[in-house]
């Protein structure tokens, strides 16, 4: 109960002291059967409560003196995952019980092996800020051992002899087909790509994407970073321009210990657009393994060798394929010809627009160099780099699905959609939208599908005769876009299938290698990209409701400062999105106020504080009229209804779509806006 208030930003004192008074009073906290994911559910319910200054010092500290014995009890039968999320969650609430962080070093050091990349992150931060400097060397040693260990075993796995292994034949040119055969012919194997475009020129440049997992990519022999087009910071604001949230290099980073400048590049993260990236990836192919103009019609088992695929192209043409992979994306027409059982689409109640500016025809400051993301709590723009000289956004809106792929088809009734959704947002966004072009910028709505769980996978490729079929990407696992990983996924998949097959082969030999790989490398794969799945589907629902008004969100964790307490003074000192046009620089007006803050410095309310905004507000928006279509803001979301009227307190009495009478209070209606109105 406590962390779904905490979640949904409701800090009720009473009941928070309340759950801690029975936690205390009933003995629960020293029940040596409490989970790890429950303890640090509440640690994290509780640390925001106090953060919300709506739990007493005393009530915390009983609180939390409770749930590291309770921990500290459990901590024998924690796993990996188990450990990291807790050590993150007593550290993220600045609650370093030695006892308990303690136990939690001597039990870490039987996991490291075990954490994956997010755990060891979490588990490594958590240390570090409790002290705990001996684990994290650990730490720290272990994953540079791991990364030598598995280069090590790539080193080994590529002097295979792959040579008697036939040919494998990749459905789909796109970046996860590319990243396939580039993968695979570093360890030797003979590949053929089918493409259904007629050339690499003949499809659009696509839009930008985030290139997340270098080590991949690097494992390709590919080099990006002279397509990057680099950021160093990250902002949420409202649709005023207020700051929700702020993190990035630009505010100090783990790995220097110093501060970045806007001017430095972004290191972690590569932006570039999609077609550059599909493009390099491509210059690394071989000469003649692309067949452009070549789609997949259907295959079945070869009638000649029941071990061989027979690939029938639409031209007539036919391969005989040691392995079939399917990379032709979310609507893959090799994993509609496996008949998966129950499968199908999941539109997820989205419409994403997307589109490119190029600084020719708008240049701000805002864009430049920076990420940011602004929420009203039901539309979200994000906007970073395409190049060093244009900007991409990605607009999304909840609309019904028929609607959604109507309006994908209409330019023009798409483009007056966006710009009415979005013009009393602050700036530049209303210029970025009216100023994108008309060829500029697409839409459509948003699918992904169930998790495709490994074992059924592999049981419909073989109950059809065919187990030499996989999939890898967006055929295998597709998602929203709101982690921008589809791309990542799809180039892990490939490496992983590359390495995986090669081990097989070395192991079991070239008749049976594939047999024996292609079960591991579907459970690895899947396991893998669920995490990205299921994360995805709910940043959507986070990103498109009220959720995603909470301050300080997203945490600046390199740095020591109060988030919390940051927002609060940017807020009083009036730093927004305005504040780029500063010729010091938003980063730096921004680093200032955390150093302020990390002082004990004194918010000074300014001018433009709330007090200027609700003024100007009445000043400048129109009072609801009577029998006017608006939203009303009931149960945590925004609802269609018609104003009765409004009463001299301000507040509001509307009628609901289902006839239903309410009041609401005088912020709790907003006017309906573009498509909404119908």
């Amino acid at each position: 109960t406590a962390w779904a208030f905490a979640k949904l930003g409701h800090f009720d004192q009473s009941l928070f002291a309340a759950v801690a008074r029975r936690f205390r009073d009933s003995g629960a906290m020293n029940d040596d059967q409490l989970g790890a994911q429950f303890i640090a559910n509440v640690a994290w319910a509780f640390s925001k409560a106090s953060e919300a200054g709506k739990l007493e010092q005393a009530t915390s500290e009983e609180l939390f003196k409770n749930l590291a014995t309770a921990a500290e009890a459990s901590v024998a039968d924690f796993t990996a995952a188990d450990l990291a999320n807790v050590a993150w969650a007593f550290a993220n609430a600045n609650q370093m019980d030695p006892t308990l962080f303690q136990s939690l070093a001597n039990r870490a050091e039987n996991f490291l092996d075990d954490f994956n990349d997010e755990e060891l992150d979490n588990a490594e931060w958590a240390f570090a800020r409790a002290g705990m400097h001996r684990i994290v060397k650990r730490l720290k040693q272990n994953r540079k051992r791991a990364v030598e260990d598995a280069a090590a075993a790539k080193a080994e796995v590529g002097e295979v002899d792959v040579s008697g292994c036939g040919t494998i034949v990749v459905a789909g040119g796109g970046i996860g087909g590319a990243a396939c055969a580039v993968a695979l012919q570093k360890r030797g194997f003979d590949v053929v790509v089918l493409e259904s475009d007629p050339s690499f020129d003949a499809r659009k440049q696509g839009y930008g994407l985030t290139v997340q997992r270098q080590d991949a990519v690097n494992a390709m022999g590919i080099d990006l970073a002279a397509d990057d087009a680099p950021s160093t910071s990250h902002y949420t604001f409202d649709d005023r321009g207020h700051i929700l949230g702020v993190f990035g290099e630009a505010f100090g980073g783990r790995d220097t210990g110093k501060e970045r400048k806007e001017c430095k590049n972004s290191g972690r993260f590569i932006h570039i657009p999609r077609q550059v990236l599909r493009l390099r990836i491509l210059e690394a192919v071989r000469p003649g393994t692309i067949r452009w103009n070549s789609r997949l019609e259907g295959f079945k088992t070869s009638k000649k060798n029941p071990k061989l695929i027979r690939v029938k192209l639409t031209g007539g043409d036919a391969i005989d394929a040691a392995l079939l992979v399917g990379s032709d994306g979310i609507f893959s027409t090799v994993r509609r010809k496996l008949a998966l059982p129950g499968d199908r689409l999941n539109y997820v109640g989205l419409m994403v627009v997307l589109g490119i500016v190029d600084d020719s025809i708008l240049n701000v400051p805002l864009t430049k160099r920076r990420i940011f993301e602004t929420v009203d709590g039901s539309t979200r723009i994000y906007v970073m780099p395409f190049t060093t000289s244009s900007t991409m956004w990605q607009l999304s809106f909840p609309m019904e699905e028929k609607e959604a792929r109507e309006l994908a088809k209409d330019q023009n009734a798409l483009k007056m959609e966006i710009t009415q959704r979005c013009a009393a947002w602050h700036e530049p966004i209303p210029d970025l939208l009216a100023n994108t072009p008309l060829d500029g910028f697409s839409g459509y709505p948003v699918y992904d599908r169930e998790l495709l769980q490994p074992e059924v996978l592999r049981k419909a490729a073989t109950d059809a005769g065919m187990s030499r079929v996989t999939l890898v990407g967006d055929a295998a696992h597709p998602m929203t876009p709101f982690k921008a990983q589809g791309a990542n996924q799809a180039i892990s998949d490939a490496v992983l299938l590359a390495e995986t097959l090669a081990d097989g082969v070395r192991k079991y030999g070239a008749d049976g290698g594939f047999d024996k790989a292609l079960p591991t490398f579907e459970q690895k794969m899947l396991n893998r990209s669920s995490r990205m799945v299921v994360g995805s589907r709910e940043k959507a629902k986070v990103m498109h409701s009220n959720l995603a008004l909470r301050p300080a969100r997203k945490v600046q964790r390199e740095t020591d400062v109060d988030m919390v307490r940051v927002i609060k003074m940017l807020r009083a000192k009036g730093v927004g999105a305005k504040t780029s046009n500063d010729e010091r620089g938003l980063d730096a007006v921004v680093a200032d106020v955390m150093r302020l803050c990390a002082s004990g410095g004194v918010m000074e309310v300014v001018e433009n504080d709330d007090k200027k905004e609700k003024r100007d507000r009445v000043t400048d928006e129109k009072t609801p009229s009577k029998k006017q279509k608006l939203l009303a803001h009931i149960d945590g979301e925004w609802v269609k209804c018609t104003l009765i009227k409004t009463k001299e307190n301000g507040k509001h009495k509307v009628k609901l779509k289902g006839g239903n009478k309410v009041v609401v209070p005088a912020d709790g209606v907003k006017p309906l806006r573009g498509r909404e109105i119908n």
